[in-house]
């Protein structure tokens, strides 16, 4: 199988390659290894500061939010119990219709007021 390369090392190199790389990685030093994971944890240690000074840090909820927050995100959710409360859904139009497939007769909109400018169905809607 051959893939698209972003970095120019991997151009014409194999999954074979791939896997031989991936396997000396795995052996690596601890040391290194450890470095880098101290490395992270201090840049997530340094960053938690100005992340919650712009608000990005979610605080922890009191039991009474956490109620208010349950009963509002709770009224937009779908369950078989809340679907069963209601009626069977009905159609747009199905209470127009008088089970024959016939629609009511609609009024006549009544005379043109401005004869000079044509009238149609079109200028109802605006």
């Amino acid at each position: 199988m051959s893939v698209t390369a972003a970095e120019p090392e991997w151009v014409g190199k194999s999954g074979i390659e791939l896997d031989s790389w991936l396997s000396q990685r795995r052996h690596e030093d601890a040391d290194e290894r450890a470095a880098r994971r101290g490395f992270i944890n201090d840049a997530n240690t340094e960053s938690y500061g100005p992340k919650a000074l712009a608000g990005l840090i979610p605080l922890p909820k009191t039991p009474e939010e956490l109620k208010r927050d349950i009963a509002r995100f709770s009224r937009h959710t779908d369950t078989a119990q809340r679907r069963h409360a209601f009626a069977e859904h009905l159609d747009l139009l199905a209470d127009l219709d008088d089970g024959g497939g016939a629609q009511p007769e609609i009024a006549d909109p009544g005379p043109n007021p401005n004869p000079e400018v044509p009238f149609s169905d079109g200028d109802m809607m605006d």
